[in-house]
């Protein structure tokens, strides 16, 4: 079913190459800027914002992060013209995240918005889900050792890293299925990050379709024909939704990659068709000509420069960089950089200046520039190749211009950030829709964000082409805003009885509050935090909870100030191995709360998923009816597990699963 954007529509005034006429009202105006300090001790957040002479009055609203809908403004202020204005919420609770909406209004159809994520010393994020890490069979092959050091900085971040190798003939609906068994096996699943070349998705049939007679860059037929299908890799982050290859022949693109016909694969969706559920992001550097490096230099190259950023070794200053080349519209395509900024920033580190030239010579954590595009350029701000000379980008970049939004194409210029030897480890393309990341101050993902923009309808103002299959993420979807330099040269030393594990560590570089120690029983996750309480020295004990081989990781931990407000935030954390351990303990499950198999029957594999609430280590068994062991399998962990067994090779009949004192039965087919 279409949403009602008609009236949108009808009122959107194409140029259809994305230039804009002259209006009174600036991008910086139909933006508000705003940020937020705190007082932990009386608990109250100070909304702070950015007044303006055109405006009349303004309006604020409040939610939780991540509930929907506003309500009624909290308060409604008279506008002083100048200056900045603020407004102190006592009705708040530490601890708990916050989402301000302000609302700017002046006479006529003037209007501006600004949105804030805010909180009061907000809990430490210590296990982030699981990440499906889809990988190129290429990169595995000629690059494993930064592809394991890659697993290991996720790991290092809280995720839990399930992989899965692909080639680049594997379709796009045979990854999409495999997702799906991935969500049914980890039901914490939280990111999909792509790396390498993958099968790209592409749905729509932009101007061919009755309602959506341009495309999201305006480029109708006959006038720079970019219709039909765009990349849409939003696809694989939609479990529960109906994708359909039903339309007839299009010709209306002269690009052979958009060509949309009945069952070639590429969908007929424009609008999604149903909600995001995962974080995803892509970093795919094959086809890049104009860079004049190998793609796989280039994806080590990606790899390295995201382990520097994550282990604060390369620095980048907290400050915007903003390059708008259209004349400001009631679009305001620059105010996805004023209206982000500000709260990451502040206000007086927003720059305006060249993109290309001052990003060349500075660096940046964020950085917007928008003008007429091609696939492989933006007016004002550069071309690929500039890139590839200048090596000009921020960390996190926004882009906006015409065509290189769909990003699937030779030297494409939405992917070209990434090829840099520094800085560009995302970008995206922001304006139609626009894009909204203030949760990022306040330490939540690119990813999260992303997920954000791509499921809005009508939560956060928009403009157009809200909620269609073409909003991407190229880069990683796991990098947050505020990194500290975590512990180095982990040593341990275990006791004569090998009971007893002890951690020493150097300590961070900056200023910590402590530190904290996890547990694993397989390396790349789920990791158990160890300690009750902060380590505030650089050593720990630990009793070993099982038998075997476990992982340990080390993570600083410091209250982190921003304009957003506190939380206890969480460097990067180095990862040993400890092997023989004994458990001083009985080896056996303690206490299995809930007990499931599926599917059942099964043919060559069955899950079995359990819940605990104690560590457990112990073995699963599948016996026949005689009680003969046909499959033994190690369980550890805490939690919710799910624990794939191999039934290939038994003969088909019934068996019994075996936990301890738990037994269910399996009919084997």
């Amino acid at each position: 079913m279409k949403k009602n954007y008609s009236k949108l529509l009808l009122a959107l005034v194409f140029q259809f190459a994305l230039c804009s006429s002259m209006l009174a009202q600036t991008s910086r105006q139909y933006s508000v800027l705003t940020w937020a300090t705190v007082n932990e001790s009386s608990p109250s957040i100070t909304v702070h914002f950015e007044d303006d002479n055109l405006a009349t009055s303004y309006q604020i609203y409040r939610k939780d992060l991540g509930s929907q809908g506003w309500g009624s403004p909290i308060k409604t202020m008279t506008s002083a013209g100048t200056g900045n204005l603020e407004y102190t919420d006592e009705n708040v609770v530490a601890g708990k995240s916050y989402e301000y909406f302000i609302y700017k209004i002046g006479s006529g159809s003037f209007r501006g918005y600004g949105y804030l994520n805010a909180g009061i010393n907000l809990e430490a994020d210590h296990q982030r889900g699981t990440l499906l890490l889809i990988l190129d069979k290429g990169v595995t092959d000629s690059i494993a050792t930064e592809v394991e050091m890659m697993k290991l900085d996720l790991v290092g971040d809280g995720y839990q890293v399930v992989e899965y190798i692909v080639t680049p003939d594997v379709k796009h609906d045979s990854i999409k299925k495999h997702i799906e068994a991935i969500a049914a096996m980890y039901t914490n699943l939280r990111s999909i990050y792509i790396f390498g070349d993958v099968a790209v998705p592409y749905s729509g049939t932009y101007c061919n379709d009755n309602f959506y007679t341009v495309p999201p860059d305006g480029h109708k037929a006959g006038v720079g024909d970019h219709c039909g299908a765009w990349a849409a890799d939003v696809y694989y982050a939609i479990p529960d939704g109906q994708w359909t290859d039903e339309d007839t022949v299009f010709y209306g693109s002269r690009y052979t990659w958009n060509q949309n016909d009945k069952g070639d694969g590429k969908y007929d969706e424009i609008e999604l068709p149903g909600d995001v559920a995962y974080e995803l992001g892509r970093v795919d550097l094959h086809n890049m000509g104009w860079i004049q490096k190998p793609a796989m230099d280039l994806l080590k190259q990606y790899i390295e420069k995201n382990h520097r950023y994550r282990y604060r070794i390369d620095k980048p200053y907290t400050r915007a960089l903003i390059d708008e080349n259209f004349n400001p519209s009631t679009e305001a395509f620059a105010g996805n950089g004023y209206r982000n900024f500000a709260a990451m920033v502040g206000q007086e580190n927003i720059i305006e200046a060249d993109f290309m030239n001052t990003l060349q010579d500075s660096t940046f954590i964020w950085a917007y520039g928008t003008g007429p595009g091609s696939f492989t350029s933006a007016g004002g701000i550069g071309n690929t190749k500039d890139f590839n000379t200048k090596q000009g980008a921020a960390t996190f970049n926004f882009l906006f211009g015409s065509f290189f939004g769909d990003w699937d194409n030779f030297s494409a210029f939405l992917r070209a950030p990434l090829a840099l030897e520094n800085g560009g480890l995302t970008n995206a393309w922001a304006g139609r829709p626009w894009w909204h990341v203030h949760p990022m101050a306040l330490n939540q993902s690119i990813g999260y964000c992303t997920k954000l923009v791509q499921n809005n309808v009508d939560e956060y103002a928009t403009q157009f082409f809200r909620n269609n299959i073409h909003v991407a993420l190229m880069g990683d979807p796991t990098l947050r805003m505020h990194m500290f330099a975590p512990p180095t040269d982990i040593q341990t030393s275990v006791d004569a009885n090998r009971m007893k594990v002890t951690l020493s560590w150097t300590a961070s570089t900056e200023n910590v509050d402590g530190y904290n120690v996890y547990f694993a029983v397989n390396k790349y996750g789920p990791y158990y935090i160890a300690n009750a309480n902060l380590i505030t020295g650089t050593s720990y004990t630990h009793n070993a909870v099982g038998t075997g081989t476990f992982y340990y990781m080390v993570r600083a931990q410091r209250k982190e100030t921003t304009l957003s407000g506190s939380f206890q935030n969480l460097s990067q954390g180095p990862i040993v191995m400890v092997d023989n351990l004994v458990t001083s303990g009985v080896d056996a499950l303690n206490h299995v709360e809930q007990f499931s198999i599926y599917p059942n029957p099964a043919a060559d594999h069955v899950n079995i998923a359990f819940q605990t609430s104690d560590f457990i280590a112990g073995d699963m068994e599948v016996t026949d009816l005689n009680g003969r062991v046909m499959r033994q399998q190690a369980v550890r962990g805490i939690g919710s597990q799910v624990v794939e067994v191999d039934l290939s090779g038994l003969t088909p009949g019934t068996y019994l699963i075996r936990l301890l004192g738990n037994t269910r039965l399996l009919v084997k087919q």
